[in-house]
């Protein structure tokens, strides 16, 4: 996948990034290479909505 037209892409829709979400997308990306793209799609979009967009782990309570 294409890094640069990856974020590029994710900032247009969502604006900028922390460094702490492109570090938690590049982890994401980095385990789902060679997956198909709707699963690596179904990965990232779980991810943002799961940790509030902070891409970090979150402490479940």
């Amino acid at each position: 996948m294409d890094s640069t037209r990856f974020f590029t892409a994710v900032r247009a829709d969502f604006g900028a990034l922390r460094q702490t979400q492109v570090n938690g997308f590049n982890e994401i990306l980095r385990a789902a290479a060679g997956s198909p793209l709707a699963h690596a799609a179904y990965m990232l979009a779980t991810a943002w909505h799961e940790t509030n967009a902070t891409m970090q782990p979150v402490r479940e309570a």
